[in-house]
């Protein structure tokens, strides 16, 4: 996203500023060279965990990781591609050297920053870096080389001392330097869009429509002097590229839901399939059912009414047995004698005294049970002590070297019982060494130790994330 505002930025101070960049442009490569030196002063010394979040977050991060630069580069690179004669070709043509040169400072800048620490694992131990990160600054050290030339032979003095010939065909590189910062920025950010983070999704989808299209144009312009009849088919390799760009960085999670429903879809259609036969042969079933329904009435019009003149006679016979057995039963019954029973008053009244008299024992018994088990309590439970922090889980977030990170920490009567990280935007291999400080952290039970040597601002990351959730979780 920030390469966006940086490319629209830019764009806007081109179109306003030319004649100003024209004019003062041994000044503004004065700025740029101070600029990437702040850079790489402040990286090497670990200035940046200090800086506001404002700051970091929109300067220091823009300039340090070269999103500024290339959003000129960009500038330059469509400039050759507009058409002759066209309004931005007249407002941009005639400070594509300056802006080219002010890109390639800051470039410089961004290369010996991220330099210090990719480009000595690079040499040093290149089995810490993945292999994304391996291409991409083996990417770095090839555009390196291609820019170094270009931004050397920008300098009028030193291009009026070359041929034409030889000039533009060493300006012929920057075609291949376009295209590799392209590859560079896909190397960096598909790990992250493939594991769902979607800031790097949608840096993916920025910089493949400003390349994509770039190079459309550029070749369509190419084609419409000698093919005319091919011009529109880079625009349809563009797009086939973008979507196979798209495909590659939709992350695993979401690939795994669309099989899914398709799965689901088929399923689907399977259950509506069976559905139309069971609704065809619904009315053969019927028709069979009424048939055999039809079977059944004529068989027992067949049958004898004999069957029938039995039965009944077999019913008065059972209705006179019933008859005879009640009048027996009632002839039989011995008469109910009625019992008579005395009042006992006062035996009842007495009753109801030593009943009254139970319950008012019973009820100082208890009383006296409850005194003696509250004295109990007051003499055997202790008191509570008063505790720094609440008990619970609690979140904060800190600043890492790419970007925020957020941690759970859960807390049990003072003690840190665990810390947890919930989401991070840090790169290995240093991420995993930061990570390594909250066992520090667990064994002190305190934020109050040292950051981990060479993942400075990732440990530095965590250790502020802690903090936060610590004064978060304070009893007032």
């Amino acid at each position: 996203m920030s390469f966006a505002i940086c490319l629209m930025l830019v764009t806007a101070v081109c179109f306003t500023s030319d004649r100003f960049i024209k004019k003062n442009a041994n000044l503004l490569y004065g700025i740029s060279a101070l600029i990437s030196v702040l850079v790489i002063v402040s990286t090497a010394l670990r200035l940046s965990n200090q800086f506001p979040q404002w700051f970091r977050i929109g300067v220091w991060n823009p300039l340090a990781w070269g999103t500024f630069s290339t959003a000129i580069f960009a500038v330059v690179m469509f400039t050759g591609a507009f058409r002759q004669g066209s309004p931005a070709i007249k407002k941009l043509m005639p400070i594509r050297r300056e802006l080219s040169i002010i890109a390639s400072i800051l470039t410089l800048g961004h290369n010996f920053s991220a330099g210090q620490i990719y480009f000595v694992l690079l040499f040093t131990e290149p089995s810490k870096l993945t292999g994304n990160q391996l291409f991409a600054a083996i990417c770095s050290l090839v555009m390196l080389g291609i820019m170094i030339p270009l931004f050397v032979t920008s300098f009028p003095g030193i291009r009026r001392k070359m041929s034409a010939k030889s000039w533009k065909r060493l300006q012929r590189s920057a075609y291949v330097f376009y295209g590799l910062i392209y590859v560079h920025v896909l190397l960096l950010n598909l790990p992250k869009a493939r594991s769902g983070q979607m800031n790097s999704g949608i840096n993916i989808g920025i910089f493949s429509v400003v390349f994509l299209v770039y190079g459309a144009m550029r070749l369509q312009k190419l084609l419409c002097k000698r093919w005319e009849k091919l011009k529109y088919i880079p625009a349809a390799v563009a797009v086939l590229l973008a979507l196979v760009v798209g495909r590659i960085s939709i992350p695993q999670q979401n690939r795994v839901r669309v099989m899914e429903a398709s799965t689901v879809a088929r399923a689907m259609e399977e259950e509506v399939v069976e559905e139309d036969r069971n609704r065809k042969q619904e009315p053969e079933i019927e028709k069979i059912e009424e048939d055999k329904k039809e079977e059944k009435k004529i068989e027992k019009k067949k049958k004898p009414a004999k069957k029938e003149s039995f039965l009944k006679k077999e019913e008065e016979k059972d209705k006179l047995k019933e008859v005879i057995e009640t009048s027996t039963e009632e002839k039989a019954a011995p008469p109910v004698e009625k019992e008579k029973k005395a009042p006992e008053k006062k035996i009842q009244e007495k009753q109801k005294d030593k009943k009254e008299k139970d319950k008012e024992q019973e009820k100082e018994e208890q009383r006296k049970e409850t005194d003696t088990v509250d004295l109990k309590k007051e003499i055997t439970e202790p008191v509570q002590p008063k505790y720094k922090y609440k008990n619970g889980s609690f979140s904060g977030s800190g600043e890492g070297f790419g970007g925020t990170i957020t941690v759970n920490v859960t807390i049990k009567d003072d003690a840190i019982t665990e810390i947890k990280v919930i989401s991070h935007k840090d790169d290995e291999p240093f991420w995993s060494e930061g990570a390594t400080i909250i066992d520090r952290i667990l064994s002190s039970q305190s934020t109050n130790v040292d950051t981990v040597s060479g993942a400075t601002f990732s440990s530095g990351g965590i250790k502020e994330a802690v903090s936060a959730a610590l004064s978060s979780a304070k009893n007032e």
